[in-house]
């Protein structure tokens, strides 16, 4: 009888404390041609030991762009696509970059379109993946494994089931952005 406790055991361990995969997160999400919804974003500056919160929507577009507006606190349009990284307030750009010609800003873009949509597949090419599942709902850190994404954040937390519903960038400076998605919905 001892035996078979620990044949049991044995057995069962492992699975308990499999590790989660990219594989494992693209069963369980949906990807979508569109996805729209509305954002609270909470920017924590460590040099200042205080935070910023904003909110607003974003409209993302399957490989055509990401459409992201801050209402509040202050009205802000960041325009990402494949190839371009464009803020503006009102009629005045602050910043319009060509990607291709900067390689962090390229992959800065390349993280968020995936992240956004869960292109898991893109996003194992550029992260060590921990994490588990707790029902319908997954929980995540993603430990970069390129020196470009090094660049601009040392982890990035998700939580999510069918679709994103929250990511943490912790960022080389002690700063971090948190973002909670609401309203999402798609096509």
């Amino acid at each position: 009888m001892k035996w078979l406790i620990l044949l049991c055991v044995v057995l069962v361990v492992p699975i308990a404390n499999a590790e989660l995969t990219f594989e494992d997160l693209k069963r369980k999400t949906e990807h979508s041609q569109v996805l729209e919804g509305k954002f609270i974003q909470e920017k924590y500056l460590q040099a200042l030991d205080t935070s910023i919160v904003s909110s607003g929507y974003f409209i993302y577009k399957k490989n055509k762009n990401v459409h992201w507006v801050t209402v509040e606190p202050i009205a802000n349009e960041l325009v990402m696509t494949p190839t371009s990284l464009i803020s503006r307030q009102g009629e005045y750009e602050f910043v319009n970059i060509d990607v291709q010609k900067s390689p962090a800003a390229a992959m800065l873009n390349k993280v968020l379109f995936s992240l956004l949509v869960s292109e898991w597949d893109v996003l194992g090419k550029l992260f060590r993946l921990s994490g588990q599942f707790e029902g319908d709902n997954w929980y995540i850190t993603l430990i970069p494994v390129d020196d470009t994404v090094l660049q601009f954040v040392e982890k990035v937390e998700l939580v999510g089931s069918m679709q994103l519903h929250g990511m943490t960038f912790f960022e080389p400076s002690g700063n971090q952005t948190s973002i909670k998605f609401t309203y999402l919905t798609d096509s």
